[in-house]
């Protein structure tokens, strides 16, 4: 499997993948393992897109991308989202995926 390092986005900017966020993705399984509803946010501790929305606003603000519609666009990946905590998916290319969307989004956008 080829581990994603980064995304290009319009106009050159690219979007890197962090680190797995462990202590991010823990809360998260620990919130679903708990009944909680997955669509109600869990908090901004266990919320993926806000913590990816932390490092990659620098790149995707300028061109457009709001706070809301990225954690829109990560909240519609919920499956492959699912897949990340289930160990089905890996970091990598769950984080790829976004950016790749994000930068689709931010291009159709222009």
């Amino acid at each position: 499997m080829t581990r994603v390092e980064a995304v290009e986005l319009p106009g050159g900017t690219h979007l890197e993948i962090p680190d797995e966020p462990v202590d991010v993705r823990d809360a998260l399984r620990a919130a679903l393992a708990s009944g909680a509803d997955w669509r109600d946010g869990f908090g901004e501790d266990a919320c993926i897109g806000v913590w990816l929305w932390a490092g990659w606003r620098p790149a995707l603000e300028p061109l457009g991308c709001s706070r809301e519609a990225f954690v829109d666009l990560v909240t519609d990946s919920a499956c492959s989202l699912a897949e990340w905590l289930a160990g089905t998916r890996s970091w990598s290319r769950y984080a790829g995926e976004l950016a790749d969307r994000a930068g689709r989004m931010v291009a159709a956008a222009r």
